[in-house]
């Protein structure tokens, strides 16, 4: 008997086909779109080289279309973008330290800011950028241009866009007009607030200087919420650096994904001798864990990550009895305990090198770090000083700025909330000891992390 196939029987099948198949494709979509929204990183190295402009166009929906987020890289309408919010796969290393990506260019470059603040310094008498210290300090002008000095491979970097219009409303902010005069420069007002402000990926929490004034000739910048203020005092307060570079968007990609665990990598060595190194990595020596902060042509400037302890607690000690002038020669002075009782706790003395410690001091009403370094000694241990990298990153530490020869009992201390105050030379304080390595000295192993130091040798 021949069978007769009901035709209710393949409309239901036709029915489950069909609904499967939008299920599979409606659930794609929405698992798509909603990891956009979310930003959701995917932890897929790069497969291939690539250039990071167009690695980062990966993380855009496959058909590219303007899209509203809260999270994520986000399309603008002139075809560039940026990163908003709580963003977790725009971290890329480059110099010994980690940037952030904030946004593209419309020449297809790359704009990062350091994740952390780099150090303390007052703005500058004049609020116009080209005038600061910062100005100074962060780009390729003179021997006191110590940041830049601590970049690798800067034939990377191009001209770096700010904007110039006065900010009259912060829930207004313009930025029509714009130029490209500097590489470092600081961050502007409008690509924080486009960040999520408080609540985006730049707020570490700390405090930091913005490039923008309002009308009244105030200067902007970040305090340790992630909210916003304006100071006419620019050139007194020690807020953080935090410097903003724009690198060739055509630049390569071998490795990474975007996290802080595995940041896009960018920095290559020719060999692994401490003098050749990144300014910001880590290393091991005699059983504690240092930060590289500066070089000489010979040299590496180190910093301790901690304290100077005795049975695993922080000693305090104060600076002098009678001056605020540092001294390894004077034993009322910390730089004779340092330089002869710590010393000689130190392991391996034959990498340790004498390298210059500046001694000069701030003036009356006159906090240009440059004065700083007109007077210097070479001894073998230092504290941190103004123009140090990393200079708050703990704090109840004695460092070695001086305020002028009229006021000789007062000195410079990091306090409990890691911003510089003065305090009298008497009063106690932790330790954080600075000490030069011998740069031909080589790193045998490690990662330069600070979970993973160079383990150093000969």
């Amino acid at each position: 008997m021949r069978r007769v196939i009901r035709k209710d029987k393949i409309f239901i099948a036709i029915s489950i086909v069909s609904l499967a198949s939008l299920f599979i494709i409606y659930g794609y979509r929405f698992i798509h779109y909603y990891r956009l929204e979310a930003n959701i990183v995917d932890d897929t190295e790069i497969s291939e080289p690539i250039s990071i402009y167009n690695h980062l166009l990966t993380y855009l929906p496959e058909d590219d279309i303007l899209i509203q987020k809260e999270n994520g890289l986000i399309k603008n309408e002139d075809n560039t973008y940026y990163f908003k919010g709580q963003v977790e796969n725009n971290f890329v290393y480059y110099s010994g330290r980690l940037w952030r990506i904030i946004k593209t260019t419309k020449d297809k470059n790359i704009v990062l800011i350091s994740e952390e603040i780099q150090t303390l310094m007052p703005y500058g008498e004049d609020i116009e950028y080209q005038n600061s210290y910062l100005y100074n300090y962060l780009n390729n002008i003179d021997e006191y241009s110590l940041f830049y000095k601590t970049l690798n491979n800067t034939d990377i970097l191009v001209n770096t866009q700010y904007c110039e219009d006065t900010v009259t409303s912060t829930e207004n902010v313009t930025c029509e007009a714009t130029k490209s005069d500097y590489q470092i420069t600081l961050l502007n007002l409008k690509d924080y607030l486009n960040s999520g402000a408080n609540e985006g990926f730049l707020n570490n929490n700390t405090y930091f200087w913005l490039m923008d004034f309002n009308q009244n000739n105030e200067l902007y910048y970040v305090f340790d919420k992630g909210g916003i203020n304006t100071t006419s005092e620019y050139n007194k307060h020690h807020y953080g650096i935090r410097p903003v570079i724009t690198i060739k968007g055509d630049l390569i990609l071998n490795s990474g994904d975007g996290t802080i665990q595995k940041p896009y990598y960018i920095d290559e060595y020719d060999d692994y001798k401490l003098i050749n190194v990144g300014v910001g990595e880590y290393l091991e020596y005699s059983g504690r864990t240092w930060r590289i902060i500066s070089k000489t042509a010979s040299s590496v400037k180190v910093a301790l990550e901690g304290n100077i302890l005795e049975e695993e607690k922080a000693i305090e000690k104060i600076f002098s009895t009678k001056n605020n002038t540092y001294n390894p020669t004077k034993n009322y002075n910390i730089g004779y305990f340092l330089n002869n009782d710590y010393y000689e706790t130190l392991e391996n003395k034959e990498y340790l090198v004498k390298g210059p410690f500046y001694t000069g001091k701030y003036e009356t009403d006159e906090y240009d770090y440059r004065l700083v370094y007109k007077d210097s000694i070479d001894t073998y241990v230092g504290l941190p000083q103004v123009g140090d990298l990393y200079l708050n990153t703990y704090s109840d530490v004695l460092t070695m700025l001086a305020i002028t020869d009229h006021m000789d009992n007062i000195l410079y201390t990091i306090n409990s909330e890691y911003n510089l105050y003065t305090s009298k030379i008497d009063q106690k304080s932790k330790l954080r000891p600075v000490i030069y390595l011998d740069g031909s000295l080589i790193a045998l192993s490690g990662e330069g992390t600070i979970d993973s130091p160079y383990i150093i040798g000969r």
